[in-house]
């Protein structure tokens, strides 16, 4: 695996993970971080087919913050961490002017280390599993907010 890849990952880990223990983060495990109010992403298109330019924004964000975004998979009252991530997608050192920031992505369906899928299974879909786009401040560990697809 690339050093880049690995650091990406390491990296969104500790932004959505906070003070984790060390063996936690090897596992892919956080604790309960929770998105942080006044953050928001959106995503256009809303149901990207493969090849589709993703272009995905930030609001109320802190200026001069870099950013990582990320194509990840979400459950509403799960632990976000890098094993939900894909880190492939991975763009780093977004900055946020006026609170806004920007990212695009081609996409691609992909699977995640946790084996959830984008555009979810039906198994996933069932168990309430969603995919989009991520946003988070790597220094402040739980400072993030995912915008997601209407799969």
């Amino acid at each position: 695996m690339k050093k880049s890849v690995v650091a990406v990952g390491t990296a969104l880990t500790m932004a959505l993970a906070g003070a984790a223990a060390p063996a936690a983060l090897a596992q892919g495990h956080t604790p309960h971080a929770k998105a942080s109010a006044g953050l928001k992403v959106s995503v256009s298109p809303s149901k990207p087919k493969s090849g589709d330019t993703v272009h995905a924004t930030l609001s109320g964000g802190k200026k001069g913050v870099n950013y990582v975004c990320v194509f990840t998979t979400f459950k509403k009252g799960t632990s976000l961490g890098a094993s939900d991530a894909y880190t492939n997608s991975a763009q780093t050192n977004i900055k946020a002017k006026h609170g806004k920031a920007h990212c695009s992505f081609v996409f691609l369906p992909f699977k995640v280390p946790a084996g959830h899928s984008c555009p979810p299974s039906k198994a996933d879909k069932k168990k309430g599993w969603k995919c989009g786009v991520a946003f988070a401040d790597p220094k402040h560990r739980t400072h993030y907010a995912v915008g997601l697809f209407k799969f």
